[in-house]
């Protein structure tokens, strides 16, 4: 009697261990993915790209603090298919060169020119000099300036992540992915942020857009 109570409780153990391992499983994918961190200089928040999730962040996260505010949810197993979602339906989009907000135009990109609505901005990527072309370490490898103008809006050091799996694709399809994902979040920037505030940890997002709080879950 004592060894099949062992047995079950055995059993109900690995089961939980198991179901705990598939949660924690793409949260740990998303983070192996790499993450990187857009300086908005002109607003003074810093932007955190994850495979899925882009985050805001005011100011500096302590340690072992994980990120919170969600602003962009993004789909997409490949550079030229990432859009962004929000309550499981297409948000933000390309289709060739016009961006698309629910599906309607609402801007245009062309090659590294973005426009959106009479704000024109230059989104521009570079290799990091410091990194060799032939380097597995995709951390940093492309230099990213955002200006409008003479004025540089932002600024950041991108990787790309492993959409679909890849860990390894073309600088033409990194680059693609870096600059969609800067896209997007200038668009978020431009309409969709209006009234959107800063939710600290443990606080409630009710000041939230509409669109902020579908894209609320707060895994990478």
């Amino acid at each position: 009697m004592g060894f099949l109570k062992m047995s079950q409780l055995m059993s109900n153990f690995s089961r939980g261990l198991l179901a705990f391992v598939l949660c924690m499983l793409p949260a740990r994918m998303a983070l192996a993915c790499g993450e990187w961190s857009l300086q908005d200089e002109e607003r003074g928040q810093s932007v955190q790209f994850y495979i899925r999730s882009t985050f805001l962040q005011l100011g500096a996260r302590a340690p072992g603090e994980p990120p919170h505010n969600r602003i962009l949810l993004m789909e997409g197993d490949s550079a030229e298919k990432l859009h962004t979602e929000a309550g499981g339906r297409p948000q933000l989009s390309l289709a060739g060169t016009t961006l698309q907000l629910h599906g309607k135009a609402v801007g245009e990109l062309r090659g590294s020119e973005l426009r959106l609505g009479r704000a024109v901005y230059q989104i521009l990527i570079s290799r990091t000099p410091q990194i060799p072309a032939d380097s597995d370490n995709p951390q940093g490898r492309w230099l990213v300036e955002v200006r409008r103008g003479e004025q540089r809006v932002a600024h950041g050091r991108a990787m790309a992540m492993c959409l679909g799996g890849a860990l390894q694709r073309d600088d033409t399809e990194q680059e693609v992915e870096v600059r969609r994902r800067v896209t997007y979040y200038l668009a978020w920037r431009e309409l969709l942020s209006r009234g959107w505030s800063v939710a600290r940890p443990g606080a409630t997002s009710a000041t939230a857009t509409p669109s902020a709080q579908r894209a609320a879950p707060q895994q990478p």
